[in-house]
């Protein structure tokens, strides 16, 4: 009688066999992630600057409101201008503005220094730490191969199992390379 209510909902096998007939995506070869990818410093960069000037921004409509709000309306003499002041909300927002101003300048700081250096990631940091200690040719000592296993399990200990399990595949992906 009210079969318009019923959901016609696929048995089983009828599931099997329409996930057997859907075409399973193919898995990105390592050029294309590469590809893929963008650049951390860059985006550090643009990010920091683009942020940096609305922080800017802020701060310049910020001090014109203040600015505005201390002339006095035109038939009022200076002396019973009386303008609304609120001690505790302008030093909030003052640290506000000052702490996104630092902040912004910070991280297009760093993006900038990232793209001076032409350091993307941690594996090129490293490399360039390494080539600063070691010169062109230089390498790890078994000492110093130690003490970098030894930070890396204890980060992971802190970190979690997570992070030991990344830090692991990006080690194999570096000794393929």
């Amino acid at each position: 009688m009210f079969s318009f209510f019923k959901r016609d909902t696929p048995q089983p096998d009828q599931q099997q066999q329409q996930q057997q007939q859907q075409p399973k995506p193919a898995q990105p070869q390592e050029s294309e992630i590469k590809l893929i990818n963008p650049q951390t410093k860059y985006k550090l960069l643009f990010g920091g600057l683009t942020f940096f000037a609305f922080s800017f921004w802020m701060t310049r409509r910020a001090l014109n409101k203040r600015y505005l709000a201390s002339i006095p309306p035109f038939y009022t003499s200076s002396l019973y201008h009386k303008p609304k002041v609120n001690g505790g909300a302008d030093a909030f927002e003052a640290l506000n503005l000052a702490t996104l101003n630092v902040l912004s300048l910070g991280m297009a700081g760093t993006g900038g220094v990232m793209c001076a250096l032409d350091v993307n990631g941690i594996e090129d940091m490293r490399a360039f730490v390494r080539k600063g200690f070691y010169g062109d040719g230089g390498g790890l000592s078994e000492a110093d191969e130690e003490l970098e296993r030894s930070v890396e399990e204890w980060v992971g200990n802190v970190l979690g199992e997570k992070f030991g399990v990344e830090l692991k595949r990006e080690k194999e992906l570096s000794r393929k390379d």
